[in-house]
This record gives structure tokens, C-alpha cells and sequence, in this order.
């Protein structure tokens, strides 16, 4: 049975049917994937700097505005609770100017278990009469694991 799950996965990944983001979090011989794999949406990429974390880690996630104009990104932590994304703590917000890179740091968290970071981007085209701009979508880290 494993050989065949093996060979099902060789074959999906050949003909696209997963992406990087989706083979990230997928169990693999020996454990999990070790390295976080980025999210992009609109010229916005988030990344968190390794998938396994313990409670006395403060969470990092790169960010990056490859745009050649400025946004407005709103993060919000979730935990993974009963087959469901929870919310976790006051959503934080950042202004990203064009080429914008940086680190964030999301604080001490007291619950183990699986979390991602969902960051909405919206596109500020008219910051002098309209700074909170249009919403281009929300992106998602891949799962990061705290124990």
C-alpha cells in the first residue's frame, strides 16, 4: 500500500495536479516536510522561516512586496481546532512600500499544535485619497507546528 501511495504521488506531482504548497504539508517517510514553503498572492509573498516550533520560539514569517506599488497587509494567526481554523490573537496590520522585504514576529504562543498565518493583501494604487486600498485576495502560509 505504500508503494502505491508512493507511485500515486510521483504521478500527481508530474502532471500538476499538486503544487508546492500543497506537497509541503504532506506526510512523508520519516516525518513531515522540514522546510516552510512560501505563499504568494499578488505580488506578496509570506513565508514562515521553518515549519517546527516550540512555546518559547517567537514565530517568524518573511514577507515580501515584489509590486512596483505599495499594499496594505492585515495577518491574523489561526490554530487548527476540531477540523476548523480558529482565529488567535488581535490581527496585526503593515504597510509594504514597492520591493518592500522584512520579518515579522508573532509572540509566544501557549498551545501547541498545528497553526498557519493567513495574510489579506490589498493594493494601495491612491495612497493620498485612498490608503486602505482594494482587496486583492488572502494568502496562507503553509501549517507550522508548535510543541
Amino acid at each position: 500500500m505504500k508503494k502505491i501511495a508512493q507511485v500515486a504521488l510521483a504521478g500527481a506531482i508530474a502532471l500538476g495536479g499538486l503544487g508546492a504548497g500543497a506537497v509541503g504539508n504532506l506526510p512523508v517517510p520519516g516525518g513531515h516536510v522540514q522546510k516552510a514553503e512560501a505563499a504568494s498572492l499578488a505580488g506578496v509573498s509570506i513565508n514562515p522561516t521553518k515549519s517546527y516550533w516550540t512555546n518559547d520560539n517567537v514565530i517568524i514569517i518573511k514577507v515580501s512586496n515584489d509590486n512596483d506599488y505599495e499594499v496594505r497587509l492585515v495577518g491574523q494567526l489561526q490554530y487548527y481546532e476540531d477540523g476548523s481554523w480558529v482565529n488567535k490573537r488581535t490581527p496585526q496590520q503593515w504597510y509594504a512600500l514597492p520591493d518592500e522585504k522584512f520579518g515579522i514576529g508573532v509572540d509566544l504562543l501557549a498551545k501547541d499544535g498545528t497553526y498557519r498565518y493567513r495574510m489579506a493583501v490589498y493594493k494601495v494604487t491612491q495612497p493620498k485619497t485612498n490608503y486602505d486600498g482594494t482587496f486583492a485576495g488572502n494568502l496562507y502560509t503553509s501549517n507550522f507546528y508548535v510543541n
